[in-house]
């Protein structure tokens, strides 16, 4: 969910997916849309039509973001433009993450729960069959 009505999804090749309405009348006003890198650098840049829904934008070689380890996230700064003057802006923090690594790290996760859980099964079983001697 966005606070902002800006809408993000990343993925780890660079590529960045933004979707965005503007309610109203757009006649003469454009939208940019600015990825700033964790230095402050912008990365990637777009000005689009105001009316256009969906927009794809590329960052070269993302550092991907990778919890404790690597906390690593861009900004994307969103902008309504008219008359090449700046009427609205807000901002969204993003990070470029492997989402397969996160389900395979849950299933790990769950993997490891249920093995556990089958450990102490066995271990109950035993100890209740050393105790029924």
């Amino acid at each position: 969910m966005s606070r902002t009505g800006v809408f993000i999804t990343p993925r780890t090749n660079g590529d960045v997916f933004i979707k965005s309405n503007i309610e109203g009348n757009t006649d003469g006003i454009e939208k940019r849309f600015t990825v700033i890198d964790a230095d402050g650098n912008e990365a990637a840049a777009v000005t689009v039509p105001a009316d256009t829904a969906a927009v794809k934008m590329r960052v070269d070689s993302p550092v991907l973001w990778n919890g404790i380890k690597n906390p690593y996230l861009y900004t994307l700064k969103s902008q309504l433009i008219k008359d090449s003057e700046v009427i609205d802006e807000v901002t969204e923090r993003f990070g470029f993450r492997d989402t397969i690594s996160a389900q395979e790290t849950a299933f790990r996760s769950t993997a490891s729960t249920l093995k556990s859980r089958a450990l102490r099964a066995t271990r109950t079983e035993k100890t209740s069959a050393t105790h029924s001697r």
